[in-house]
């Protein structure tokens, strides 16, 4: 259980929450040089975890 939670957490910080930092971008989107202002996405999932304590969308660019 501890594993999936730490999978959740770790999908919703890198690939969905936007850092202020990073100037509201995603650390998956700096690391791979996609700027999201420019690149629209293929397709949109809504995610929610914790209970609904972390949630966003996935823009899979």
């Amino acid at each position: 259980m501890l594993d999936a939670m730490l999978r959740d957490f770790t999908t919703w910080y890198n690939l969905i929450r936007p850092h202020q930092h990073l100037h509201g971008h995603t650390p998956a989107e700096v690391w791979t040089g996609i700027n999201p202002y420019i690149t629209p996405p293929k397709s949109v999932h809504q995610f929610e975890a914790w209970d609904d304590l972390l949630q966003g969308y996935y823009l899979r660019r």
